[in-house]
């Protein structure tokens, strides 16, 4: 019959057949009858479901066929169950009404060194989790205590899109507290190492110090007392010293080392976590050996492996270990050490610029040893408080 139209489709449609020979007599009846459709020549028409009975009403005393109702419509009245079919599309809205309420998933934006999970554990001790009702949770009210209890965390925002929770966060930076007393009374900076002064920018207080100086090891670089021109009273020094500082860092690497082997792995535990409940599926610990260690596995579902689920598979397995002692060769000894130094001078060098860097090793009696020699600029001002009697 070619294309169908769209709402035939949906509100059903039924195909009549009628006699060639009176296609204008009933064409002429059906289009009195304010029922428009096209007929084609073998007698064919198709009409709306909404329209059979007027259809039938200007059928009745010619010959014609009818086919059962098609479209959704149709497929619904040929459904032998719809008293469940109709059970189950109500109940399905109402789950899909009430799930809709619940957060569903945790997104963490802007966090650079700490983990996801690290931020999500946070956001769970501060009372919202995957599972928590939207209506239930006060944001404004997560992010105040997150930021009160948290150490590592300096700026936080949750946001609501749909069902899933974006946290946008940014980490505090060690250098912004350089002291416990950072918060309240007076304090001068000092120099928190030998070195030359590149940069002094002031906020409060008065500098001591001009780029090219040389100082050393707790010397004032900003004194904590306002200029003459403002009062000159005592206050909380404020400014950023960048100096080029002098460093080494070393690594040392035993030539023999021990080398643990799986032997064996038995699971001994499997959970199910829904919406934040957990369900116990297996568990059996038994008698576990000193050599023996509990690896847990948490795997979160996912629709088309895409979308996350507030579903998590949690397994944890007994892993028993046998130990065997090795020993590195001269250029496996070079390779390891070369990459533990390559790693703890990135760590050093994490909020410092550097400028030079100088690499030198040796082997020694039980292994071998390598440093790097480097200069760097760096914020080199630390608080020192003092008291005013």
């Amino acid at each position: 019959m070619g294309t169908v139209r769209i709402d035939y489709l949906v509100f059903g449609y039924r195909i009549y057949k009628i006699d060639p020979q009176e296609i204008a007599e009933i064409g002429s009846r059906l289009l009195h009858g304010g029922i428009n459709v096209k007929i084609k020549g073998d007698g064919t028409f198709l009409a709306a479901e909404r329209d059979r009975n007027k259809i039938l009403s200007v059928l009745s005393d010619k010959s014609y066929r009818e086919t059962e109702p098609r479209g959704l419509i149709g497929a619904f009245k040929r459904f032998p169950y719809k008293a469940a079919l109709i059970f189950g599309v109500l109940l399905s809205f109402t789950v899909v009404f009430l799930l809709s309420g619940l957060v569903w998933d945790i997104r963490v934006t802007g966090n650079e060194s700490l983990p996801e999970a690290v931020i999500i554990k946070e956001l769970e001790r501060a009372g919202f989790s995957v599972g928590d009702l939207w209506a239930s949770c006060d944001t404004d009210a997560i992010e105040i205590k997150l930021l009160a209890e948290s150490k590592s965390i300096g700026w936080i925002n949750i946001n609501r899109r749909g069902t899933v929770a974006y946290v946008t966060v940014i980490e505090r930076k060690q250098f912004e507290t350089p002291d416990e007393n950072t918060n309240s009374g007076y304090a001068n900076i000092v120099a928190a190492a030998d070195c030359v002064i590149e940069d002094v920018t002031v906020k409060r207080g008065r500098a001591l110090v001009k780029p090219g100086d040389t100082v050393k090891k707790g010397d004032v670089l900003v004194l904590g007392v306002l200029p003459d021109e403002v009062g000159g009273a005592f206050c909380r020094a404020e400014a950023t010293v960048i100096g080029r500082v002098s460093d080494k860092v070393t690594v040392s690497v035993a030539r023999e080392y021990e080398q643990k082997n799986v032997i064996s792995e038995q699971c001994r535990e499997i959970s199910l976590k829904i919406f934040g409940f957990d369900v116990n599926i297996f568990k059996n610990y038994g008698n576990l050996s000193d050599s023996c260690d509990i690896i847990e596995e948490i795997n979160t579902l996912s629709l088309l492996g895409r979308h996350k689920l507030p579903v998590t598979v949690s397994q944890r397995s007994a892993r028993e270990y046998e130990t065997r002692l090795l020993s590195y060769t001269d250029s496996e000894l070079v390779e390891v050490a070369t990459a533990r130094l390559r790693a703890a001078t990135a760590a050093r060098l994490e909020y410092a610029d550097l400028m030079k860097i100088r690499t030198e090793g040796e082997f020694t009696e039980g292994g071998y040893t390598v440093s790097n020699i480097i200069s760097l600029t760096e914020n080199v001002g630390v608080y020192s408080s003092f008291y005013v009697e």
